[in-house]
């Protein structure tokens, strides 16, 4: 029976002295996956850098001034580049990593959906500022003299804005609703 134990643990050390190898091999990449699955599902501080955070701020003011200037400017000009640096500045927003933006109070689907609402309302934005253009036009119209006087500088007005080449159809049916509910053809 001793014998037997010898045999059996001189068999099992041989193998077992093969297999050892093996499983501190094996234990090791256990060791490392484990370790890796415990920091990829932990939620870790990100650490944004104050330049990337002013950037942002920055791009953000932009938008802000942007959309003052939108809601109260008298030139269709104006507005129309306003939009367009809006929209180009939400592009470049969007650029950085969501955490980043989310340091600087902000998200991905957020500058999306501002990014939407504008292009959905561009049209009704232009129009809104050709109705402050020709309310301020109208108002100057109304100092002078004459009604030939006012008249024409009306006209010219209509004329001017209706050659402006990007607006789009629903521009340019508004610019014809404004004209012939003030009587002018």
């Amino acid at each position: 029976m001793g014998l037997l134990v010898i045999i059996g643990l001189i068999v099992f050390g041989g193998i077992f002295g093969e297999i050892l190898p093996f499983i501190i091999i094996v234990a090791i990449i256990g060791a490392i996956v484990w370790f890796l699955y415990k920091y990829m599902n932990t939620e870790h501080e990100v650490i944004v850098s104050e330049h990337k955070i002013q950037e942002i701020t920055r791009i953000s003011e932009i938008i802000v001034e942007g959309q003052n200037l939108i809601n109260t400017s008298n030139n269709v000009e104006t507005v129309k580049s306003r939009l367009d640096v809006l929209l180009n500045m939400i592009d470049r927003a969007m650029e950085y990593e969501e955490y980043e933006l989310q340091a600087a109070g902000y998200t991905k689907v957020y500058l999306q959906e501002q990014k939407d609402f504008i292009r959905d309302k561009y049209d009704i934005v232009i129009n809104q500022a050709i109705e402050r253009a020709f309310e301020k036009e109208k108002q100057a119209a109304l100092l002078l003299k004459t009604d030939t006087g006012r008249k024409k500088r009306l006209l010219r007005f209509f004329d001017n804005v209706k050659n402006i080449n990007w607006l789009s159809s629903s521009n340019v049916q508004f610019i014809k609703e404004i004209e012939e509910s003030n009587a002018l053809k």
